[in-house]
């Protein structure tokens, strides 16, 4: 099989000038054996931190399904009356409490959010449990409140980084192994419903009271954008990381999001990882052109 003919079936847009690295590390990979052992290489990442990547993903990905299965089963039950749009998600005891905030209209200068309706979502179930609306919006609570404002400052810290811009996917998530941190997920949206975007993303972490940034981190250099294909289409995308040699969170999160893009391709300068529809990371090799001397993808 030729390295040309390897390519043609794989689906990306983005930076064309990184296409001939990528067909020549999809030459290599689609030559290894789905199920075969991986090459022996003291660099080759550890298994705990390709399941900690995927972990989190799941985490991210799952933030969207409770938002989604929210909205509509609370259009199901209380009409679609309800503002809907600025929801936030919060981890208690009894589950993912989806709580749908209003911004109140007097007086105008408080900054006390209220609250339309608390839907509660099972993570180990993956659906609603109970959905309560309020017909007189009522002040939220407080770790409502705090999250919304942990987003709102979160967004306006991007603001000033030119990888991600607005409108934002945001997703909030606390973090208990760096000591209850929060983790600001935001990604800019495709402009294409029927796309999906790798990159232009921000990973911010903020203090536990989500008062204080404490770090802006770009996961990818530069997006790549790739039509949705149509289910079980069954051919492989990918898109390619021009620095970092690892997938990442937000890469697990949109394949569990848009299964029909699996198998899914992670081209980083150094290796070549394989992403299923569930979630996985498969380590398939070292990337060709780095492993002939040729440096990182321009």
């Amino acid at each position: 099989m030729s390295t040309a003919g390897s390519a043609r079936g794989l689906r990306s847009t983005g930076d064309r000038t990184r296409a001939p690295r990528a067909a020549l590390a999809v030459g290599l990979l689609l030559s290894i054996p789905a199920a075969g052992p991986a090459p022996a290489s003291d660099e080759r990442p550890a298994e705990e931190t390709l399941k900690a990547i995927e972990q989190a993903g799941r985490q991210i990905a799952l933030y969207h399904e409770a938002i989604a299965r929210a909205v509509d089963q609370l259009g199901k039950e209380a009409g679609d009356g309800l503002p809907m749009d600025l929801p936030v998600v919060v981890d208690r005891r009894d589950g993912w409490h989806v709580i749908f905030l209003k911004k109140p209209s007097a007086p105008v200068t408080s900054r006390t959010m209220l609250m339309v309706a608390d839907v509660l979502f099972s993570p180990a179930r993956g659906e609603v449990t109970r959905v309560r609306a309020q017909p007189s919006p009522r002040p939220a609570p407080a770790d409502a409140q705090s999250y919304y404002q942990a987003l709102e400052i979160a967004e306006a810290a991007a603001a000033v980084r030119k990888e991600a811009t607005p409108p934002f996917d945001r997703v909030i998530l606390r973090d208990s192994d760096r000591g209850g941190s929060l983790l600001v997920y935001l990604q800019t949206r495709p402009e294409d419903a029927r796309a999906a975007r790798f990159g232009s993303d921000l990973r911010v972490t903020m203090s536990s009271d989500g008062k204080q940034v404490r770090g802006i981190e770009a996961p990818h250099a530069a997006p790549t954008v790739i039509p949705l294909p149509a289910a079980g289409a069954g051919q492989p995308t990918l898109h390619v990381h021009a620095e970092g040699d690892l997938p990442t969170e937000s890469d697990v999160a949109l394949i569990l999001r848009h299964p029909a893009l699996a198998p899914h391709l992670v081209l980083t300068p150094k290796f070549i990882f394989r992403i299923e529809k569930d979630g996985r990371i498969a380590y398939l090799g070292r990337n060709a052109p780095a492993a002939a001397g040729e440096g990182a993808a321009p």
